[in-house]
């Protein structure tokens, strides 16, 4: 992306665009947001998730525990199940269902490298 950023400079290569994006308020404020997005959401994870870890790894009972756990990871579980299904409703009338290529559609769009 960086090399296209400097496409069509023949003579030199500038970093005139990188300065309109980065000292134009429009620009700013369509970069702050998401940024600003994130920040917040990222806060609120460790504000909620934290307190739940360190009472999960040092105050819970054993006996809590587990249930604890599992109180934790069904809605993430559930939410796998169903986009696997939905997926897979995707791909039966193509033919893609059972074969290797289905797979590896389902792997991918699972499993995300991000």
């Amino acid at each position: 992306m960086l090399v296209y950023s400097f496409e069509g400079f023949k003579e030199s290569l500038t970093l005139s665009y990188y300065r309109h994006v980065l000292f134009n308020a429009t620009y700013l404020k369509v970069l702050a947001y998401p940024a600003y997005i994130a920040l917040l959401t990222t806060l609120l994870t460790l504000v909620l998730a934290l307190p739940a870890a360190y009472y999960l790894a040092f105050l819970a009972p054993p006996n809590v525990r587990g249930v604890l756990l599992m109180a934790f990871n069904v809605p993430m579980l559930v939410n796998l199940l169903l986009k696997t299904y939905a997926l897979l409703s995707i791909l039966q009338p193509l033919g893609l269902a059972y074969s290797f290529k289905g797979l590896m559609v389902g792997m991918v769009y699972e499993y995300p490298p991000c």
